[in-house]
This record gives C-alpha cells, structure tokens and sequence, in this order.
C-alpha cells in the first residue's frame, strides 16, 4: 500500500526528530570510546579533560557547550582563527581530535540535552558579535547542530558572510527529508577526508 502524502510527511517529520534518542543511542554505543578519549586527554593536558563553555546561535539565549579539550589549559577563550599562533595551545594529541572531529563527540550529551541537532548552524562563543548580528539579521532561528550546511562548503575556512547565506538556505530547506541526509552523507565524507579544518 502506497502512502498517502500526509501519512508521509509524518514520517519524515518523526525521522527528523528523533535527534534525542539517536544521540543517546549514540552515547552508549560510543561509550567506550569515549571514556577511552577522555582518559587520554586528561593524562595529555594534567587537567579536566571535558570543555565546557556557553554558546548561543543568535539570541541571548546560551547552553552550556560540551568538548573533548584540544588545547592547553592557559589557552585564550576567543574563537581559534583568531589566535595569532594556535599550534602554541593545540596540542599534538589535540590536533588529532580536533583533524579527525573526536573532540564533537561530547557534543551528543548537547543533543541529548536537548540544546542541539544534529542538523543546524553550528553555535557560537557569545562574544562573536559579528556572526551573532548577521544571524539575526538573516533570520537564522535554527536550533544549533552538531554539522550543517556551512560544514559542508568549507566548513572553517569560509567567510562570516558565506556562512549565513549556508545557513538561510539551510533555514528554507530543512523540512526536506532528501535535503537534510545529503549534509549528513556529506559531512561523514568530509570528516575522513578532514577537509575544510583550519586548525
């Protein structure tokens, strides 16, 4: 029996949201893992290895953020591509992290809280008021992800600009079902050709 067009786009919107479960799913599947991360990056940085920091999209509203650390524990809460020299506070463990996205693992705890997607722009540092204001600007309303569109097409090295227009598209299209897997196949290609990473 063939599905009539309501009974299909109820499907598509339950598959679309059941971001929750599957990042808690994800957890415990993962957990190992993790736990094995974690211990490492303790031993590597003699500190908390669990990076914690408040992040918002585009309003005042901000949730607490959560990483696997890449980087030394004297190093300057500002964005990356603002440090004069990165290397100096990534550390070589770190820069393997970060080159092959380990350290977003801990951003499924966000998803599970219920602060993420796994689809969405990507959050922001409260203190980055030029992205914070060309979102706004752009209607960008979308609830963070952990990948998004903007990953896809150049992930770190893009312009603020070409970032929100990834991101108003993304704002158009984000019922579609089709729309929504291509940024996740996507962003897996990505992820083993680590492209797109600055730092």
């Amino acid at each position: 029996m063939f599905l009539v067009g309501g009974e299909l786009n109820q499907i598509i919107y339950y598959f679309c949201h059941m971001d929750r479960l599957i990042a808690f799913l994800l957890i415990l599947c993962l957990s190992p893992l993790i736990l094995l991360l974690l211990v490492i990056t303790a031993i590597d940085i003699r500190g908390n290895p669990v990076f914690v920091q408040k992040r918002t999209v585009s309003g005042p509203t901000a949730f607490n953020f959560y990483k696997i650390r890449s980087m030394r524990k004297n190093a300057p809460v500002v964005p990356t591509s603002e440090f004069l020299l990165p290397q100096i506070y990534i550390t070589p463990w770190g820069k393997f992290l970060r080159s092959n996205s380990l350290d977003e693992l801990l951003n499924l705890v966000c998803i599970v809280g219920g602060d993420m997607n796994f689809i969405g722009p990507r959050p922001t540092m409260i203190s980055e008021y030029e992205l914070i204001d060309l979102r706004v600007k752009h209607h960008i309303r979308s609830k963070a992800g952990i990948t998004g569109l903007a990953q896809i097409n150049g992930r770190d090295v893009i312009s603020l600009n070409r970032k929100v227009a990834c991101e108003r598209v993304y704002e158009l299209r984000k019922s579609s079902l089709i729309f929504r897997l291509y940024i996740l196949l996507k962003t897996f290609e990505i992820v083993i050709k680590k492209s797109g990473i600055s730092h």
